[in-house]
């Protein structure tokens, strides 16, 4: 279970060069960080995610292929590939926009 009361948030930092997208918390259960690559994915709120699904706001991710598609839309474009890392307890994605 996830507790949704940690003193933190999904920050979004944005320089010249880069995106990046910090989440509070590990990958979840057996998730690697080259496992996301392939599209395996798990919601941490199964039940907010199912909401979301209906309200087609979250399509794309509830069918598993957000990531995948990141890697492609960024190769379709020239630019490097997305990068994740985990560090200081946060989930980090970096995306390149040169």
């Amino acid at each position: 279970e996830v507790d949704y009361r940690m003193a933190s948030q999904t920050r979004l930092l944005i320089y010249d060069d880069r995106v990046e997208v910090a989440n509070p918390g590990d990958l979840l259960n057996r998730l690697t960080l080259e496992s996301l690559r392939f599209g395996i994915s798990q919601r941490r709120n199964p039940r907010v995610a199912a909401l979301l699904a209906r309200a087609h706001s979250t399509r794309r991710e509830h069918m598993g292929v957000g990531i995948p598609e990141m890697f492609r839309l960024m190769t379709d474009r020239g630019l490097p590939e997305p990068s994740f890392r985990i560090e200081a307890g946060h989930f980090r994605l970096v995306l390149m926009t040169r």
